[in-house]
């Protein structure tokens, strides 16, 4: 009753390898566009990593506007010594000890 012929069999199997290959053959194209895609995005991200890299050591070479020191906030009594990387007094009142050397005993 539900049996199918000969030529149909073979009819549906070609039909069937036809669809497979097709589907492959999407599956190819729709990876081809998001390989591309993907190449795009790292040339991008590249270039924003050297454009950053680039910035920093530009930025890192140029002799801070204040000079030397760079105070951590308006009010503070202790700047930091870029050159030697230690805190240091700033012009001020008495600071109880244990205090940081003046900045200009730093040398």
């Amino acid at each position: 009753m539900n049996q199918i012929s000969e030529g149909a069999m073979r009819r549906l199997d070609s039909e069937l390898a036809l669809q497979n290959l097709e589907a492959v053959q999407e599956f190819e194209k729709s990876s081809s566009r998001l390989t591309l895609w993907l190449l795009g995005l790292t040339v991008v991200l590249t270039v924003l990593t050297v454009v950053i890299a680039f910035y920093t050591v530009a930025l890192a070479r140029t002799p801070h506007p204040y000079g030397r020191f760079q105070g951590f906030a308006q009010d503070s009594m202790q700047a930091l010594d870029t050159k030697t990387g230690r805190l240091c007094r700033t012009a001020g009142p008495s600071i109880p000890p244990p205090v940081p050397p003046l900045c200009s005993e730093l040398k």
